[in-house]
C-alpha cells in the first residue's frame, strides 16, 4: 500500500490553499503576500480603478426609464418633505394607489435609498449625476469590502482577486449606470448583505455582542433598502459560530442581530402602515406576488439567471468564446468550491457557497425575473472564483518550483490560467469602451432636446400642467420641471378646467404625431389655443448600439 494522502490534495497535483493555511479560526492575522506598502498600493490601484468605472458609468446627462426615473423623482420630492414619499408630488388629476406608476403616495421601494439620493441632491444640487453618487460611493466601498472578506477568510490573493474582479463586475456597474431595471436599489442592498456578512465574521470570531449589534443595524439598513431579499447574509451566520462551547454563544448574538435590524426597520414599517394602510398593504401583498406571479410581464424559466452568467459576470456576451470563457470561470469555481467544501468541511466555503446559492435558488424558483435581483449574490460567486483563482496559481507556483519532470497537473492549471487570462482582457475591455452617453428606452424623442424643452418649462413663471408626454416620459418631466406630467392630451373642457384654477397647459408634440386628432380637437378653438404652449420634439437623432443589459 501506498503512502496515505493529506487532506486537501487531489491525484498527482500540488495541494491547493487550504482553509487552515490561509484563514484558521476565523483569524485576522495573516502573512502578507507582498511588503505592506505594494499590497496597499495593489488594493488602492483596484479600488480606484473600480471608482473610474463607476462614475463614468454614472456621469451622463439623462433619466434611465427604468427604474432610476421613479427613484430619481421620488428621491427629489423627498428633499421638500423626508417622511413623506411621493411620485405625483401634486396630484391634480384621480389617479389609482396600485399603479406605482402614477400614484400620489409611493411605497413601492423602502426608503434608505432613495434618502440617500436625496440627501446627494441636497448637498450637490439636482443633476443627474448628483443622485447616482451614493451608488458610486458604495459600489466602490463594496469592492474594498469584498478584498476583506475574501483575504479574512480565504488569504491575500484570493481577496486582491475577487475585488479586481469586483471592480470590473459588469452587472454592478450597469446598476451604478441606472441604465437597468432596479439600478440604485440593488447596489445598496447588496452593499448592506455584504457588510453584515463581514461584521458576522468578526462578531463570530471576537464573540462580541457589540459587532452583532453593528451587523443588526447593517442588516436593518439593508431592510430599509430592499426589505427581505437584505436577509441574505443570516443564511451563513450559523456556520461563523460553528463549534462554539454552549448553544447560548451562538443564540445570544444572533437574537441580538435580529432584534437590532428589527428596531431599526419595523419604525418605517408602523409609520407607513398607520398613514396609509391601503398603499401599504397592496405593497406588502405585492412583495409575496413575486413569488407567484411574473408581475408586468417580468417571466423566465428556471435556467433563466443561469443563462445570464456571461452577461453578469463576463466580457463580449455576444461572442460564443466569451459565453464559454464566462461559464468555465463562474461554474468551475463554484463546483471546485462545493468539492473543497465538502470533502475538507470547510465552514467558510460553505458560508459563501450559501451566500452566492441562496439568492439563485430563491430567485430562479421565483415567478418575477429581474436582472438586477442578483446583484446581491454577485460578491460571493467572485470570492469563490477568486478562492479557485488563488489555488491554480498556488498550484502552479508549487508545480514549477517542483524538481523534476514537468507534472501533467502543472498543464491542467496551466490551462485553468489561460481560461482565466481569455476571461478578464474582453471582460476589462468592455469596461473601459462602454457607451453611456445615449439614453437607453427612449423610441419618441431626441433626449438632449426633451431635456432642455422640459427645463424652459421650469423656468418659466406660474403654475404648469404637462400634457402629452410619449414614451413613459412622464417622470422624467416632472423631474426636469417640477410640475405634474401625463401621457394623454385631456378634452378641451378639462384644459379649460385647469386653466381656471390658474395652471398653463404644455402640450408635448412629437414626430410621430400620436396625439394629432387630439391636438385637431384643441385647435376648433383659437381662444383655447392662445392659453397653452406647444412644444415639439423631434425623434431621437442617436440610438444606442448595444442592449443596455450588455453595454
Amino acid at each position: 500500500m501506498g503512502k496515505k494522502k493529506k487532506a486537501g490534495t487531489s491525484l498527482k497535483t500540488p495541494a491547493p490553499v487550504t482553509q487552515q493555511e490561509v484563514a484558521p479560526s476565523l483569524e485576522l492575522s495573516h502573512k502578507p503576500t507582498f511588503s505592506s506598502y505594494a499590497a496597499v498600493s495593489v488594493l488602492l490601484i483596484i479600488i480606484i480603478f473600480g471608482l473610474f468605472l463607476r462614475y463614468r458609468a454614472a456621469n451622463h446627462e439623462y433619466i434611465s426609464q427604468w427604474d432610476e426615473a421613479y427613484h430619481a423623482l421620488v428621491a427629489k420630492n423627498l428633499m421638500a418633505h423626508p417622511l413623506l414619499p411621493t411620485l405625483y408630488d401634486n396630484p391634480v388629476r384621480s389617479y389609482d394607489y396600485k399603479d406605482y406608476g402614477s400614484n400620489h403616495i409611493w411605497l413601492h421601494k423602502p426608503p434608505l435609498t432613495l434618502w440617500l439620493m436625496s440627501g446627494a441632491m441636497a448637498i450637490g444640487g439636482k443633476k443627474e449625476v448628483v443622485f447616482r453618487l451614493p451608488s458610486v460611493v458604495l459600489g466602490t466601498l463594496a469592492i474594498f469590502l469584498t478584498f476583506l472578506i475574501g483575504k479574512e477568510l480565504f488569504g491575500t490573493m484570493a481577496g486582491y482577486i475577487a475585488a479586481l474582479l469586483h471592480a470590473l463586475n459588469p452587472l454592478v456597474i450597469r446598476l451604478v449606470s441606472g441604465t437597468v431595471p432596479t439600478d440604485h436599489t440593488e447596489v445598496v442592498v447588496a452593499l448592506f448583505v455584504e457588510a453584515t456578512f463581514l461584521v458576522l465574521i468578526i462578531a463570530a470570531r471576537r464573540r462580541s455582542l457589540q459587532f452583532s449589534v453593528l451587523a443588526g443595524v447593517l442588516l436593518g439598513c439593508g431592510l430599509l433598502s430592499k426589505s427581505l431579499p437584505a436577509a441574505t447574509a443570516l443564511a451563513a451566520a450559523p456556520f461563523f459560530w460553528r463549534g462554539k462551547d454552549h448553544l447560548a454563544d451562538f443564540i445570544k448574538p444572533l437574537a441580538l442581530v435580529l432584534l437590532t435590524a428589527v428596531a431599526i426597520a419595523l419604525p418605517w414599517q408602523l409609520y407607513t402602515s398607520h398613514n396609509w394602510p391601503a398603499e401599504f398593504a397592496w405593497e406588502g401583498q405585492q412583495v409575496f406576488r413575486h413569488l407567484s406571479q411574473p408581475l408586468e410581464g417580468h417571466s423566465g424559466d428556471w435556467d433563466w439567471y443561469i443563462k445570464l452568467i456571461p452577461t453578469h459576470y463576463g466580457g463580449q456576451p455576444e461572442k460564443i468564446w466569451a459565453q464559454v470563457a464566462a461559464y468555465a470561470v463562474v461554474i468551475f469555481s463554484i463546483l471546485y468550491s462545493l468539492y473543497r467544501c465538502i470533502r475538507e468541511r470547510q465552514t467558510n466555503l460553505l458560508a459563501v457557497l450559501l451566500w452566492a446559492l441562496v439568492p439563485y435558488v430563491v430567485f430562479s424558483v421565483a415567478a418575477t425575473k429581474l436582472m438586477g435581483y442578483l446583484a446581491l449574490a454577485i460578491p460571493a460567486v467572485l470570492l469563490l472564483i477568486g478562492y479557485t483563482a488563488a489555488t491554480v496559481i498556488s498550484n502552479l507556483k508549487n508545480s514549477f518550483s517542483e524538481k523534476g519532470a514537468f507534472a501533467p497537473a502543472t498543464v491542467v492549471n496551466a490551462v485553468l490560467a489561460v481560461i482565466a487570462l481569455v476571461y478578464l482582457l474582453p471582460l476589462a475591455g468592455d469596461r473601459l469602451t462602454a457607451d453611456y452617453s445615449i439614453a437607453p428606452w427612449n423610441a419618441i424623442y431626441d433626449y438632449p432636446i426633451f431635456r432642455e424643452e422640459m427645463m424652459k418649462i421650469r423656468d418659466a413663471e406660474g403654475q404648469k400642467i404637462i400634457f402629452g408626454v410619449g414614451d413613459y416620459k412622464m417622470i422624467q418631466a416632472m423631474y426636469y420641471t417640477g410640475s405634474p406630467a401625463y401621457a394623454d392630451v385631456p378634452s378641451p373642457e378639462e384644459i379649460e378646467g385647469f386653466i381656471k384654477k390658474g395652471y398653463r397647459p404644455h402640450i408635448i408634440l412629437d414626430a410621430l404625431r400620436r396625439n394629432l386628432e387630439e391636438v385637431k380637437t384643441i385647435a376648433q378653438n383659437p381662444d383655447l389655443v392662445k392659453k397653452i404652449t406647444f412644444i415639439s420634439v423631434p425623434i431621437p437623432q442617436r440610438q444606442i448600439e448595444k442592449s443596455p443589459f450588455q453595454n
